[in-house]
């Protein structure tokens, strides 16, 4: 049997949000999307990427009389490679390969979901 694998480095996401206080709660989440802001350093033997991901949506608040809010979060990232697993520097890249936002109460949430590195040497023994 097999499988096809798109090439690269996968790592699981998990950020807990709670909200500011002083913030109204969520009543329900709307238009949610999770964007890598992440830049590739060259620090001679290793890379190292480093930025965040941009959680950005709306949501319906608890109380009625303040329509939609804006919700913003950042996680950050960091991660360090070998320059060996690297060819080209300029290859490597980030992608939300799926994300998924649980409200686990009005005020606070979870964000789950799996970064896929690009442009990374991956062997059989990583799969």
């Amino acid at each position: 049997m097999v499988f096809d694998h798109p090439s690269g480095l996968r790592f699981d996401i998990y950020e807990r949000i709670h909200l500011q206080e002083g913030d109204s709660g969520i009543k329900e989440l709307d238009e949610i999307e999770l964007i890598p802001y992440i830049q590739v350093l060259n620090q001679g033997e290793q890379a190292v990427l480093k930025g965040t991901l941009q959680l950005t949506g709306r949501y319906a608040s608890e109380e009625e009389d303040w329509g939609s809010r804006i919700l913003e979060h950042h996680i950050p990232v960091e991660i360090t490679l070998p320059m060996n697993r690297i060819d080209k520097l300029e290859d490597v890249g980030v992608d939300i390969e799926n994300f998924d936002v649980e409200l686990i109460s009005s005020r606070t949430l979870n964000v789950t979901g799996v970064l896929l590195l690009k442009g990374i040497v991956v062997s059989s023994t990583d799969i």
